[in-house]
């Protein structure tokens, strides 16, 4: 038995069941890309791999980072460097959900510059786009903006029309509209987003933009308007099936609701939203909820309730 088929065994006896008893609940996809995972030749063992970490980014991030970090070893000794990038992005992106926010850019940064002596333009795009994103959470809003702008020359050449494009546009929109509050290029960005969602017939799509606009209306203070966007966004999301769209989108429900001083739709926005994220084990989730229950509270001064 060669050394890579040990290693091989070893993962799968000492994480893969772990996993099967985590997703016992877990969709014809999820079982798919496990099964490949166990009996799959060595190139599915690895694209089984990475997909699943894509997969688990959000509500399983641990084992969503030791699989891409398994694909990652695999792809090395391997000397695949295709499924090698897919990792590193896959890895980038986890980090990037953890708070690690740092280690994500280091992930993303080796994943462009193994792509660039490939001379990948093509898969280029969404690293520029998660590197942009990562600069935006920590505030280094000029680098942000210019892999922004780096993934969507890339996508509109190779993507034109296409769900990635369509993400970037949002992306570009919410930037805008947070961080340099211009409304009008937001706007534009947005539907741009919206036209290639109907297009495509990307409900879920069409619900996150309607979200995004609930936002933007929402730092204009036009929380009325916003709640109009935030309750058509909420309506795609449960007419998809989308729990995790229709969880944050009760968050920010219940925030504007409190803004309005509907104070009675408030608690059941957000009540509804802390119970779909205490199913997800979602904790930063769940704190985000808490604290907007404690405003709520304080603006019904209920102090005492507040403080718990």
């Amino acid at each position: 038995m060669n050394k890579y088929r040990l290693k091989v065994l070893v993962f799968i006896f000492g994480f893969s069941f772990v996993c099967l008893n985590l997703f016992s609940q877990s969709s014809d996809l999820l079982d798919s890309l496990i099964n490949d995972f166990q009996h799959g030749s060595n190139k599915q063992k690895i694209e089984a791999a990475n997909e699943l970490a894509w997969q688990l980014r959000y509500n399983h991030k641990d084992s969503a980072l030791n699989y891409a970090q398994w694909a990652y070893n695999a792809s090395t000794e391997l000397v695949n460097e295709k499924t090698k990038i897919t990792a590193l992005k896959r890895i980038g992106v986890v980090l990037k959900n953890k708070g690690n926010f740092q280690q994500a850019l280091e992930k993303m940064k080796e994943a462009l510059l193994i792509s660039k002596s490939l001379d990948s333009e093509k898969g280029m795009a969404a690293i520029h786009n998660n590197i942009g994103t990562v600069y935006r959470e920590i505030g280094v809003l000029d680098e942000a903006y210019k892999h922004y702008i780096s993934s969507l020359r890339i996508k509109e050449v190779y993507y034109p029309n296409s769900r990635t494009l369509c993400n970037t546009y949002r992306n570009l929109g919410n930037f805008y509209s947070i961080y340099r509050d211009n409304i009008d290029t937001a706007a534009y960005y947005f539907n741009e987003a919206e036209r290639i969602a109907i297009a495509l017939g990307e409900n879920d799509i069409l619900a996150s933009i309607e979200n995004d606009r609930g936002n933007l209306h929402r730092i204009k203070k036009d929380y009325q308007k916003a709640k109009e966007h935030l309750l058509r966004a909420l309506s795609i999301f449960k007419e998809v099936d989308n729990k995790q769209g229709k969880a944050f989108t009760l968050l920010t429900i219940g925030e504007v609701s409190t803004k309005l001083k509907e104070f009675t739709n408030a608690q059941i926005y957000l009540d509804e939203c802390l119970s779909l994220l205490k199913i997800k084990g979602d904790s930063i989730g769940i704190a985000r909820t808490n604290v907007n229950l404690g405003h709520l509270l304080f603006q019904q001064a209920r102090y005492e309730a507040a403080i718990k």
